[in-house]
């Protein structure tokens, strides 16, 4: 998939909204409903041409419970998974 940039996990965080297609941004721990444009998919990932900006963290595997303006507390997921469920220890 060359030519236009693309978002790493793209097909995980795009959801499909009317017509079009959208992202969940986490914005100062509330999320936020983007409209993104999106190009090429291999299935497992798709490009996102417009909407998201650098910098910007996406949600992957948003769910069907998440809404614009909600609040959230972030998790790193990469350290949940080295150190185990909450509790574990």
């Amino acid at each position: 998939m060359g030519g236009a940039p693309r978002a790493k996990g793209a097909g995980r965080c795009a959801v499909p909204a009317g017509a079009e297609w959208a992202a969940f941004v986490l914005a100062r721990e509330q999320v936020q409903l983007r409209q993104v444009k999106t190009g090429r998919s291999s299935g497992t990932e798709t490009q996102i041409l417009s909407g998201l900006n650098a910098g910007d963290t996406a949600i992957l595997y948003p769910g069907d419970r998440l809404h614009d303006g909600q609040r959230v507390q972030p998790m790193d997921i990469a350290t949940q998974a080295l150190d185990g469920p909450v509790g574990a220890k």
